[in-house]
């Protein structure tokens, strides 16, 4: 049954996210920010790479653009997994924060309206997290099942490094 589930999972998220190439280099313009005549901030990261993923990298130097419901649901992400680990650990519930992780994930992929680049650039923390929650989800241990839990908390944060909000119109 789950693996009927992820099938179905993988099926939606290849054709939600499927863009036809004129409308994607038509549109790659215009999720992109650039910033002429300023310096490229010497703060920022270097570009990481992750195992499994695609390089994550600055657009131009500058954060990448994000649709609001993207940055909402990897703030709620981020929100349960801090509450996860501040509860006692005999009161952790794992099949629901894996659950919540997953509905997050499908709200992302339900409401992409990014394209060309950043949607890319969006694929490389997307799906780590995805394989961190399945390998969670399958976990023979509690601390299997914490290790991806922590590594879907640092993708989040990596999100967050990488992005910012494209406010709404």
């Amino acid at each position: 049954m789950r693996f009927i589930t992820l099938l179905l999972f993988i099926a939606f998220t290849v054709l939600a996210c499927e863009n036809s190439d004129t409308t994607a280099k038509k549109e790659e313009g215009e999720n992109q920010v650039t910033k002429e005549n300023s310096d490229v901030d010497k703060n920022l990261p270097e570009p990481i790479q992750k195992s499994g993923s695609g390089l994550l990298e600055f657009n131009n130097g500058n954060k990448w653009l994000a649709n609001p419901e993207t940055s909402e649901g990897m703030l709620m992400m981020q929100i349960l997994i801090k509450g996860f680990f501040e509860t006692d650990e005999e009161n952790r519930n794992y099949a629901e924060l894996t659950g919540e992780l997953q509905y997050q994930c499908n709200y992302i992929i339900k409401n992409c309206s990014m394209k060309g680049e950043s949607h890319e650039q969006l694929h490389s923390v997307l799906h780590p997290i995805l394989e961190e929650i399945k390998l969670a989800q399958n976990a023979l241990s509690y601390e299997e099942a914490d290790a991806s839990i922590q590594k879907v908390n640092e993708l989040v944060k990596e999100y967050f490094l990488y992005f910012e909000v494209k406010e709404a119109v």
